[in-house]
């Protein structure tokens, strides 16, 4: 029942994050979308990229390009921060857990007669 709880009350603060990975997400892919056609020949999809300032670019800047998007991070917060907030959220989170395991124990085992 707690943990619902604490998950509604997370909820608010985890939704805009949410948003952003998804545009990040949403603009890698279309990113995508126009680096494969232009490595595949279509002429269209090398104007529409520009890398460097320049009209056309080789195979290689597409290549690497590709590997640029490949490679980001879908998450708004990197993932060093991410796992310094977990390593930040689990010493009091284990408190807690350890208190209502604890509440439960001696507390709801108690009959009232």
């Amino acid at each position: 029942m707690s943990v619902c709880f604490i998950a509604l009350i997370l909820r608010p603060c985890a939704y805009p994050v949410w948003i952003l990975r998804t545009s990040i997400k949403d603009k890698k892919l279309a990113q995508m979308g126009q680096v494969t056609p232009a490595l595949w020949g279509n002429k269209k999809a090398v104007k529409k990229i520009v890398i460097r300032d320049l009209s056309t670019s080789t195979t290689a800047e597409l290549l690497t390009h590709q590997m640029f998007l490949e490679s980001r991070w879908d998450w708004p917060i990197e993932n060093h921060v991410q796992k310094l907030i977990l390593f930040g959220l689990l010493p009091p989170f284990r408190s807690v857990l350890a208190a209502m395991i604890e509440n439960r124990i001696y507390l709801g085992g108690r009959r009232k007669d």
